[in-house]
C-alpha cells in the first residue's frame, strides 16, 4: 500500500493506493474519492467553495512510480512521484506470472485439440 499527505492551507488531503490499484482520497478523515485504476485516474472533489482533483499516472513499467498532481480551481498547487519499492510490485509480478502460465497452458489446450480433429 503507498500512501501519501498533501497538507493545503488548513487541509489535510490522503492519497491511499492499495496492491490493487484501489485508489483513495480521504479529505480531513473524510472519504472525497474511491476508484479503481491500473494506469492512473483524475480524482475530482470540493473543499467547500473550492474545486480539487488530483491526477494520478503510473510508470510501473518504466520508473516504477506514481506521479501525483493537485490542482486547485484548476491551478497546480502541489506535485509529489512515489517510488514503488519491489515490496509494492510483488503483487502485481505474481498476478502476471499466474496469468501468464494459465495462458500459456489454454493456449496449449486449443491447439492440441485442434490438431487432434
Amino acid at each position: 500500500m503507498i500512501n501519501t499527505i498533501f497538507k493545503i492551507e488548513s487541509n489535510q488531503i490522503k492519497f491511499i493506493n492499495s496492491i490493487f490499484g484501489r485508489e483513495k482520497i480521504i479529505v480531513n478523515g473524510q472519504e472525497k474519492s474511491n476508484k479503481y485504476s491500473l494506469s492512473g485516474t483524475d480524482h475530482n472533489f470540493k473543499i467547500k467553495e473550492d474545486d480539487f482533483s488530483i491526477i494520478s499516472s503510473y510508470k510501473q513499467f518504466d520508473m516504477k512510480e506514481i506521479k501525483l498532481k493537485v490542482y486547485k480551481n484548476g491551478d497546480l498547487v502541489d506535485t509529489k512521484v512515489l517510488k514503488l519499492s519491489f515490496k509494492q510490485l510483488f503483487p502485481s509480478i505474481i498476478i502476471g506470472g499466474v496469468l501468464g502460465i494459465a495462458l500459456y497452458q489454454l493456449l496449449k489446450f486449443i491447439i492440441e485439440t485442434l490438431l487432434k480433429n
